[in-house]
Formats: C-alpha cells, structure tokens, sequence
C-alpha cells in the first residue's frame, strides 16, 4: 500500500496529493517517490527504481528528494521518524523521507514538508 503526501512550503506553494510507494501489484518493481527538476524547478512524483528518471517537460536528470542536497540540514529532525519510507524489495534500495524541510520548487528556500495524508493502493 503506498501513501499519499502533500509537499507544503511557508511561500503558501502546496502540491497536489502525491502518490508515493506502490501499490498491491506493483509493490516489487515500482517505487513513486517525490522527485525535484533542477531545470523546469517542479516537484513530481517519478519511479525510483528506474536507472537514471527523467524530467517529463524537459527531459533532464532529476533528484529525488531523499538526497541531502535538498535537505535542510539544520531542521533535520532524526528523533522523530520519517515523513514516508519504503523498503527495500526487488531493487535492493529502499527509499526515506527524513522528518526535515526541502528545497521548496516555487520560492528556492529549503522551507517545504512533505506530510504523510493517507494511503493509496
């Protein structure tokens, strides 16, 4: 079962749901993780698992938001657990959102939170 987020920045940017993790038939091949365009500067969701994921509109490379060069690292909170977390299946890589604030795509500051809303499947 995967969750839904929602990516929140104090700029008053806030995402649509985003669909993260998997769900019940794709749970060992896909993994839905938010996802940052360094050139087009959007937030979307793209398929960890797949080697090397491109930006939709634009084509180039983009960052999950699980690297630390979009964390804030003095608002990283490691006494509380992750916004979102999903394990390791087939691929042998697992994937954490640290309780932490991002690179929010609309204002450039690392103010934005992903919130856990629920779950999808």
């Amino acid at each position: 079962m995967g969750s839904l987020l929602k990516a929140i920045c104090p700029c008053e940017f806030e995402s649509e749901l985003l669909h993260a993790g998997g769900g019940f038939m794709t749970v060992a091949d896909i993994l839905y993780a938010p996802a940052y365009c360094r050139h087009c500067r959007t937030l979307v969701i793209a398929d960890y698992y797949k080697k090397d994921p491109k930006c939709e509109t634009c084509g180039k490379t983009l960052t999950f938001y699980n690297d630390a060069t979009l964390h804030s690292p003095e608002k990283l909170n490691e006494a509380h657990p992750p916004v979102f977390e999903w394990g390791a299946f087939n691929s042998g890589e697992g994937f954490v959102l640290p309780d932490t604030a991002y690179l929010c795509p609309f204002c450039g500051k690392k103010t934005l939170q992903f919130i856990d809303v629920g779950n999808w499947d």
